[in-house]
C-alpha cells in the first residue's frame, strides 16, 4: 500500500499526484492524504487546487506515521525494494519523468485537452508570497519581460494567470 502526501499549491500537487500515478501503476494500492488542506495553521496556506478522485485516486487523512511500516521521504534513495506493507510518501516529487509519463492522462482527466480550448491561450503561474518569505520571489519585470516575449510570438495569446499575491503589478515593473 501506498499513501502519498499531497501538500503545496497547484504545481507541487501536479507533480505528487503524477508521482502517486506511477506508484499505482507498478500494481500498488495507491491513495493520497489530503490531511494537509485541513491543517488550521501552517505557514503557507494552500487549497486543495486537483480533486485526487478525479485522476482516478482514493483520498485520505491521516495525521500520524504510526500506522506505517516505512515513511519514505523525497531525496531519500528508495527502491521499490525498500517498499514495505503501509508505504508513506512525504515529498514534492518535482520529477519531470513522472510529469512527462503522465502529463496527457492528467491533461485529458482535467479536460485540458478540449477542442473548446484557444489553440493561443497561455497558463501563467506567478508564485510570491511564500518565496519572498524564503527571498526566492522572482521580481516582477521577470513576468513582464516573458509577457513581452510571448507577444511577439503571437498577438492574440489568452492569458489564464495563476498567482497566491493579489499584488502584482505588472504594468510598473
Amino acid at each position: 500500500i501506498a499513501v502519498v502526501d499531497l501538500k503545496g499549491g497547484l504545481g507541487n500537487q501536479i507533480f505528487q499526484l503524477a508521482f502517486a500515478l506511477n506508484l499505482q501503476s507498478t500494481t500498488m494500492l495507491t491513495y493520497i492524504d489530503t490531511h494537509f488542506y485541513s491543517l488550521k495553521s501552517s505557514p503557507f496556506p494552500r487549497d486543495l487546487e486537483i480533486n485526487p478522485t478525479d485522476l482516478g485516486l482514493k483520498t485520505l487523512k491521516i495525521k500520524t506515521n504510526k500506522i506505517f511500516s516505512t515513511l519514505l521521504e523525497e531525496g531519500d534513495t528508495f527502491t521499490q525494494e525498500d517498499y514495505k506493507t503501509i508505504n508513506r510518501f512525504v515529498g514534492y516529487y518535482q520529477d519531470f519523468d513522472y510529469m512527462n509519463k503522465y502529463k496527457d492522462f492528467i491533461k485529458n482527466k482535467l479536460n485540458l485537452n478540449s477542442q473548446s480550448l484557444h489553440k493561443n491561450r497561455v497558463a501563467i503561474h506567478i508564485r510570491k508570497t511564500d518565496y519572498e518569505s524564503i527571498n526566492q520571489d522572482l521580481p516582477n519585470s521577470y513576468y513582464s519581460q516573458a509577457l513581452d516575449n510571448l507577444s511577439k510570438i503571437s498577438k492574440s495569446i489568452e492569458l489564464d494567470i495563476y498567482t497566491d499575491s493579489s499584488e502584482i503589478d505588472l504594468d510598473n515593473s
